[in-house]
């Protein structure tokens, strides 16, 4: 009677043993398989390119969108992003040119000798950017600004000639064909406003 109950506690002692090593096994298999599942998430995540979040300037601004604009190549930005900015920069060009001519007439009004800001905030229909150019440039159409603010004629051959170079100089550089001309839209403008020499007293 010993013996059989001897066999049967040694027969259940083997069979709960075996369902251990068995849990056991499941148990590393799941593991594995919960390990092997995050590895590939992880892998996933790194092969996939981030998206880039495009925008009407391709996320560019300053003169990081300057030097895109004139071909220098940028390892971190993607040809969607060039495109964009290309798409949106006609209007922030001429609108940074303009505020340059805008802002030296304002000085030379007050009598103020500076120089223009580089970069400045520009606002076109499609936003706001932070716009950068060329300090040669700016400063050329800066002080003509300011020289016909100080009484220069409009008309000067001289003043128009450099006005018109600076200005064709940016949209060359960046490839921005120009559709205006500057003369006409900021200098011309300025005869109705500039200085006349005052008639001689009725004698």
């Amino acid at each position: 009677m010993s013996a059989s109950l001897n066999i049967l506690a040694l027969a259940i002692i083997a069979l709960g043993m075996l369902v251990v090593v068995v849990l056991l096994i499941y148990l590393v298999g799941r593991l594995n398989q919960v390990e092997q599942q995050t590895r590939d998430a992880v892998a996933q995540m790194q092969t996939t390119p981030k998206a880039v979040s495009v925008g009407p300037f391709g996320g560019l601004s300053g003169k990081k969108l300057w030097d895109v604009m004139v071909g220098k190549p940028l390892p971190d930005v993607s040809p969607e992003q060039i495109e964009a900015a290309r798409e949106s920069y006609p209007a922030v060009l001429y609108r940074h040119i303009v505020q340059t001519f805008e802002e030296g007439v304002a000085d030379g009004k007050k009598g103020i000798t500076g120089n223009p800001k580089n970069p400045r905030s520009v606002q076109t229909l499609r936003g706001k950017v932070d716009s950068w150019l060329p300090t040669a440039q700016l400063q050329t159409i800066y002080q003509c600004a300011q020289d016909v603010a100080a009484g220069k004629s409009p008309d000067d051959p001289a003043l128009q000639q450099a006005l018109e170079l600076a200005c064709m100089e940016l949209h060359d550089r960046c490839g921005v064909p120009a559709e205006q001309d500057y003369v006409q839209t900021l200098l011309l403008p300025m005869q109705s406003t500039a200085p006349t020499e005052s008639p001689p007293p009725a004698g």
